[in-house]
Formats: structure tokens, C-alpha cells, sequence
């Protein structure tokens, strides 16, 4: 055994450890809970003082592992810098959608605290995750809200969880957003279709670009406002393009736009 193999066995003397197939310098191991069991992968960044983390919870995929420590490998050189988190895009893996990586620093995780110091303070954990979920604009703070709350970034079997931000106001039920919070998309479109009830409704919604449009209701259709301009879709093609905005932008989203008008 190397020294690398010799400090990464002591550190998790109480695992049972094994290697990740062919892949030199990364050993696997199973952390099992009365609900879940979570499989965690720790690999050299070769050439650097690095260790990598990578973990999954109830569904652990070989491939996507050796993919994800070949790119940090690769992308080693993004590592030196100071910093407590990092998306790095790029990332693929065929058979998965995932396009980044969420790489915390140790000041972000508490892995091997309770294992090793040592290996704590060397450790990057390294997720795969969408580009609509988190940004390099992030506060560390938020990061971890979105973490705990609306992203399950343990989950490698799941479908993209967008940012959404969103304040609305309900004459129905009396309720008025003082500023834009978080929420998951689909309580989101919940309180979007509400709108439907009231004409003089509205929802002010913000996608992971920073990117802020008004819903209201005209007519029977959705009325989307951009500043200055507005798009109208039927009622059917509001909830596509409201997913395609979340997950790729206004540009991507389409469909054509006419001069606002205030109601």
C-alpha cells in the first residue's frame, strides 16, 4: 500500500472499505442507516494534496463514480483556489443529464469529522448536479438552505430541481409576497394556477438567471411580462414553457412576445 492507502484506511479504520474497479487510488464504502444506506467513494486528486468525496443515497451507479473522480482528476487545477464552494461546469456522464459539479470545501462539510481531522481538512466533496440548481453567485448560506431544503443532491436517480423564487399576490386568500422566497416548483405552479381564479392576481417570478417575469391572467390565457414586453400562452402551453424558463432561460423558452400593457 501506498501512503495515500495508508492514511485513507486509517482514517476509516471502523469502514469496510473496497476499490472502485479499475480506477487507481479510490476505495468505496457503504454507510447503512435504519432508512437508507449511503455509498460514499474517496479518491486522490492525483498531483495535489486533495481527497475527493463523492456520496449517493439508496442508488450508487459505478460508472457515474469513476466519471465524476476522472473530471475532478482532470479538472484539478480548479482546486486551488479559496474558496467554499465551487460549480464547475462541463461534467457528463452517458445515460445521465447531470452538466456540473457541486465541489465543497471542507468548510462546507462535515465529512470524517468524526473519523479523522486529518482527512476532514483535505477532503473536497464533489456532487453531480443540473446548472439550473446552483450558481457561482451563491452565498454559502444559501447553498446549504437549497441543499437541506429543495435540492436532494445525494440522489443520483432524480430529475432536475430548478431555483425558483417567486412572491404573489392572492385577493382570494389575502395573501401578498413581501419579496421573492424560494419554493419548490411545484408548490410554485400550485400558486401560479391559482391566478386563474382572480384577474387581478399576479405572481413575480425569478429562475436561476436572475431572470424576472410577471404571470397574470387575460382572457382565458396566461399574459408572461418581461419589463417591457409580454408573451400570451393558452392554457395548455403555460406549464412547459414555465418548466423549459426554470431549466434554461428566457431564451429558450420561445414564443412570441408583444408590447405589455398594463391591466
Amino acid at each position: 500500500m501506498n501512503d495515500w492507502e495508508i492514511a485513507v484506511r486509517r482514517g476509516l479504520a471502523q469502514k469496510k472499505i473496497r476499490g472502485l474497479d479499475s480506477v487507481v487510488e479510490a476505495v468505496v464504502f457503504d454507510t447503512v442507516t435504519g432508512a437508507h444506506t449511503f455509498t460514499s467513494v474517496v479518491a486522490n486528486v492525483l498531483g495535489t494534496s486533495h481527497l475527493i468525496l463523492t456520496m449517493s443515497r439508496d442508488y450508487f451507479d459505478t460508472n457515474l463514480a469513476t466519471d465524476i473522480v476522472g473530471f475532478m482528476r482532470a479538472q484539478r487545477h480548479e482546486l486551488d483556489s479559496t474558496t467554499d464552494f465551487l460549480v464547475v461546469s462541463g461534467f457528463a456522464s452517458p445515460g445521465y443529464l447531470f452538466d456540473c459539479l457541486l465541489i465543497l470545501w471542507p468548510s462546507m462539510h462535515r465529512y470524517f469529522t468524526g473519523d479523522s481531522d486529518s482527512l476532514h481538512l483535505h477532503t473536497l466533496v464533489a456532487l453531480p448536479i443540473f446548472h439550473c440548481e446552483f450558481t457561482n453567485s451563491d452565498t454559502p448560506d444559501l447553498v446549504g438552505l437549497v441543499r437541506r431544503k429543495y435540492v436532494n443532491s445525494l440522489d443520483w436517480d432524480r430529475e432536475p430541481s430548478p431555483r425558483v423564487w417567486i412572491r404573489y399576490q392572492n385577493s382570494i386568500t389575502r395573501s401578498v409576497g413581501k419579496g421573492l422566497g424560494l419554493i419548490k416548483v411545484e408548490d410554485s405552479l400550485v400558486q401560479i394556477h391559482r391566478l386563474e381564479e382572480d384577474p387581478y392576481q399576479f405572481a413575480d417570478v425569478k429562475n436561476y438567471l436572475n431572470e424576472q417575469i410577471r404571470i397574470t391572467t387575460s382572457r382565458g390565457a396566461w399574459l408572461v411580462t418581461f419589463t417591457s414586453e409580454a408573451l400570451v400562452l393558452e392554457p395548455d402551453q403555460f406549464d412547459p414553457w414555465f418548466h423549459t424558463f426554470l431549466n434554461f432561460g428566457r431564451s429558450q423558452a420561445g414564443g412570441t412576445v408583444q408590447a405589455a400593457q398594463t391591466k
